[in-house]
């Protein structure tokens, strides 16, 4: 086992090599984007639904088209936390 003052010199190594690493890249332009998304219980899918915009694509399966990135994003976000209390209400 490594002494910790060689481990986190490897650390601090592998983080500087992995921040060079990482380069700031414009937003995807050029929608709509369409998500969709896959439950595994029909209960699940049917709750998502209330979020406007989303429609059944299948039996366990949501999908919707966002005219951005950032609304889909915040459509999904209120499709998970609606699920999330669906699954709640269910299972306890």
């Amino acid at each position: 086992m490594p002494a910790p003052a060689r481990t986190a010199a490897d650390i601090r190594a592998a983080a500087k090599a992995a921040a060079a690493l990482a380069v700031r890249c414009e937003p995807v332009r050029g929608g709509p984007f369409t998500v969709e998304a896959e439950f595994d219980a029909e209960h699940l899918g049917a709750a998502a639904t209330v979020v406007p915009g989303v429609a059944r694509s299948g039996e366990r399966r949501v999908a919707y088209t966002s005219a951005t990135m950032y609304e889909a994003i915040r459509t999904f976000k209120a499709v998970t936390t609606i699920v999330s209390a669906a699954v709640e209400e269910q299972y306890g």
